[in-house]
């Protein structure tokens, strides 16, 4: 009993004959089991794959939100020179009720026209040269769980510099020659900074000479 209680078609007819909207041409209303026929039917109609009652109403519900704009907007533009605040209020409820029309509307069109869905396992994109490893990873032989990344990528060759790659890359920077592209500083600040690259500081230096004479003529 409680499983046909909850089950969605009896909640919506009791939900409807709550607020009495459905209604015969005399004015009595339908029975609890008659709502609960008809809206079985078309649960059985969407699970075919008819949505034509679905289309139907949401065509409806646009056209009903289109009327409120409508009266809405009227209401706004009676209470312009008099009740700003109320003009106001109704422009506010118009431009709820557009959106909500035109979110219904976009509705309908998914799903007339369903957009293609593409499951894509990895996306490679680069501006230059790249690459892409797409083979699975494969664990070394006798490597040990939980290891760093550098050993990964030492112990597994399919990732790693293998000596294939190395001698690869370096021909293709032997073909690349970088070098004769290269000025070096050009400013003369630049210069001065380049020419200090050697410089390990003077007074540790000294200080070690001092030391070593010292040590010499120690008695």
């Amino acid at each position: 009993m409680a499983r046909i209680l909850l089950q969605p078609t009896v909640r919506a007819a009791q939900t409807l004959i709550e607020l009495g909207t459905v209604k015969d041409t005399e004015g009595a209303e339908f029975s609890l089991n008659a709502l609960v026929a008809a809206l079985d039917m078309q649960v059985r109609l969407t699970n075919k794959g008819d949505l034509s009652r679905a289309e139907a109403l949401l065509v409806a519900q646009a056209h009903t939100l289109d009327a409120i704009y409508h009266k809405l907007v009227n209401r706004a533009v009676m209470n312009v020179g008099t009740h700003l605040d109320a003009a106001e209020a109704y422009m506010k409820l118009a431009l709820r009720a557009q959106s909500h029309c035109r979110a219904t509307l976009q509705a309908l069109a998914v799903m007339k026209n369903p957009s293609p869905v593409a499951f894509v396992g990895q996306a490679n994109i680069a501006n230059g040269p790249q690459q892409v490893n797409n083979a699975p990873a494969v664990a070394a032989k006798g490597s040990r769980a939980g290891q760093s990344q550098t050993n990964f990528w030492r112990n597994n060759p399919m990732n790693g510099w293998t000596e294939q790659r190395r001698s690869h890359q370096s021909q293709l920077i032997r073909n690349w020659m970088p070098w004769e592209r290269s000025t070096g500083p050009r400013t003369a600040g630049g210069k001065a900074r380049v020419a200090r690259n050697a410089y390990k500081g003077g007074v540790r230096l000294l200080l070690r000479q001092l030391a070593k004479t010292l040590r010499a003529h120690a008695p």
